[in-house]
């Protein structure tokens, strides 16, 4: 019985070092994701910037469009205005020349005069405005292709942002399954009838090479809802498991079978511990895995 004793120890002592490194990596692996989820946060930042920069040039180039627009009509309309001055000066010189051929009275030809000047101003102020507004059509079309590039720069910007994106939630996931493996590592099948919940979803997730993983979401909400804890297991049928939402037979009938096994095994457990205890007359012994 001491040597059964002796290698119970060291066999305890082995899966404690063992527990010490899974926790280790563990904290580690935590640390690692806590780091990818601030500058997940961060990169989410920077593209809700680029994004209000984004709005704000699409805007401003609305409005330039808007104003170049103007300009085009005010253009056109300027050129009707010409063509009609024109077409006035044209009757203003045939009835110059109709004045001549008449020999009209000297009033009537300085006033013919006056209104061919006054045709000539308003014609000269008018190609004047239309070359500034030529002008000016020809910046705001500089200025909107200027705009139109750096739109395009944020947009690649922002593509690369969404890449980096999800290459951290790619990374992000990654870390979260090797968490959970190491979590489904460390669970103690004798302590189970202090688990939570979520311990006996961890627990189910592992049986099988994950046959139950399809239930896990259901599984999370359902145990929460009704509180059940590991002292809990022993008393579970399999109506239980499908109030839990196990509704394929086969599924249902095996975790229930996988349940009780779990709650018989650590019972037979316990009773050899307690002949162990008995025949040493006392002597603490260390947990064997069977």
């Amino acid at each position: 019985m001491i040597g059964i004793y002796k290698q119970k120890v060291k066999l305890q002592q082995q899966l404690d070092l063992a527990k010490n490194k899974e926790n280790s990596n563990l904290n580690k692996m935590r640390s690692e994701l806590e780091e990818f989820k601030k500058e997940n946060k961060k990169l989410n930042e920077k593209e809700k910037q680029n994004e209000a920069i984004l709005n704000d040039l699409i805007q401003h180039i609305q409005s330039l469009n808007r104003e170049n627009h103007r300009l085009k009509v005010q253009e056109v309309e300027n050129k009707r205005k010409i063509e009609k001055l024109g077409n006035e000066y044209e009757n203003i010189k045939t009835m110059e020349k109709q004045y001549k051929q008449k020999r009209e009275t000297p009033r009537l030809n300085d006033e013919l005069k006056e209104t061919r000047k006054a045709h000539q101003i308003n014609s000269d102020e008018i190609l004047k405005e239309n070359a500034i507004l030529s002008q000016q059509n020809e910046e705001h079309k500089q200025q909107i292709l200027s705009l139109e590039d750096k739109v395009k720069k944020l947009e690649k910007n922002i593509g690369l942002l969404l890449d980096d994106k999800k290459e951290l939630e790619l990374e992000n996931v990654d870390l979260k399954n090797v968490l959970k493996r190491l979590k489904i590592k460390q669970i103690d099948i004798r302590n189970y009838k202090n688990w939570q919940s979520q311990d006996i979803v961890d627990w189910i997730m592992s049986l099988e090479n994950g046959r139950y993983i399809r239930y896990e979401s259901i599984l999370k909400q359902s145990l929460y809802e009704e509180e059940v804890s590991g002292i809990d297991l022993e008393k579970v049928s399999e109506i239980d498991v499908k109030s839990w939402g196990i509704k394929k037979f086969s599924d249902k009938k095996d975790l229930t079978q996988q349940i009780r096994n779990l709650t018989q095994q650590n019972q037979v457990n316990n009773n050899d511990n307690n002949m162990i205890h008995g025949i040493d007359e006392g002597v603490p012994t260390a947990y064997i895995h069977h």
